[in-house]
């Protein structure tokens, strides 16, 4: 939803889209090094909050304020939202047995594209609902982390 949220984004919009583009770089090598050092439940809450916190910035962020500190906030946001999306494409692969992979990847994949419907919707609504629904849909993400079993499957 926050691509599609970039343009409505107070700031300078090339910046912002800078910035995004930049957190999705550093975004793509984070869960492939650090996700063994951590693990799936800790790496996802830390992700989670990176959204969160973003979120939250950039829903009481004001017109004046200094565009490079809104694009710091959508660089964190972005940023955690990759890299969630990234361990999300991994924990699969981990946590499930080798029979039951495909039927995670196909539910997990269902689910995103279901939710993924709605965003260019929900980023059209007026300001300042749609970085609210990012932000509580991302808590509400983090309270369900603590109900995942993140121990390796041995099958």
């Amino acid at each position: 939803m926050l691509n599609f949220e970039m343009k409505y984004i107070k700031g300078n919009v090339y910046v912002n889209n800078m910035a995004s583009g930049v957190s999705e770089l550093v975004s793509m090598a984070m869960p492939f090094l650090f996700l063994e050092k951590f693990g799936i439940k800790l790496f996802l809450l830390m992700s989670l909050m990176a959204i969160i916190i973003g979120g939250v910035f950039m829903i009481f962020s004001t017109e004046y304020s200094y565009s490079w500190g809104i694009a710091f906030w959508v660089l964190i946001a972005k940023a955690g939202a990759s890299i969630s999306m990234n361990v999300c494409q991994l924990f699969p692969s981990i946590v499930f047995p080798s029979h039951l992979r495909a039927r995670a990847y196909g539910v997990v994949e269902l689910c995103a594209r279901i939710v993924l419907i709605g965003a260019p919707l929900v980023a059209e609504l007026r300001e300042p609902l749609p970085m609210v629904i990012f932000a509580s849909t991302s808590a509400v993400s983090f309270v369900l982390v603590f109900n995942i079993n993140s121990q390796r499957s041995n099958c």
